[in-house]
């Protein structure tokens, strides 16, 4: 291949990257817009979407879990799944565990959060499965918080 044909594919390859970097900066300012108004819409300040041991608690709280859960879950998510995964065996250990309890519990607070907004279980699913889909969806939607 000549010199051309190589800066080509160079070009190409960088302008792919730049879109791709585009896309994925706007998914991210989309899904803390709507982290913001879902916090808003259940009564919580939106900036507590966004401070690491607070959000998971509130999260969890809104939810409608109890406190001893949204505790939990708020130590398990800032503290817990970054000091087990600097365990490193080939055996299930405490960082496995760790993860299915978080995991666990993400999908709880997840059906939690689309029944305190109306919504159903595959509402809950999508919540799960594609969050910057879903949580757009319930923040700029006509769901409102409901507290019972």
């Amino acid at each position: 291949m000549d010199d051309f044909s190589n800066a080509i594919i160079a070009a190409i390859g960088v302008s792919a990257f730049f879109c791709l970097m585009a896309g994925v900066l706007a998914t991210f300012a989309i899904v803390v817009i709507s982290l913001w108004r879902i916090f808003n819409k259940a009564g919580r300040t939106g900036i507590y979407a966004f401070i690491p041991l607070v959000s998971p608690y509130q999260w969890s709280k809104i939810a409608g879990q109890g406190t001893i859960f949204a505790v939990v879950y708020a130590l398990i998510v800032t503290f817990g799944t970054s000091s087990a995964a600097s365990e490193q065996t080939s055996e299930p250990t405490y960082a496995s565990l760790v993860g299915l309890v978080s995991f666990v519990m993400y999908v709880m607070i997840q059906f939690g959060i689309a029944r305190r907004f109306g919504k159903g279980g595959l509402f809950a699913v999508g919540l799960i499965f594609l969050p910057f889909v879903f949580y757009p969806i319930l923040a700029f939607g006509s769901a409102s918080y409901s507290a019972n």
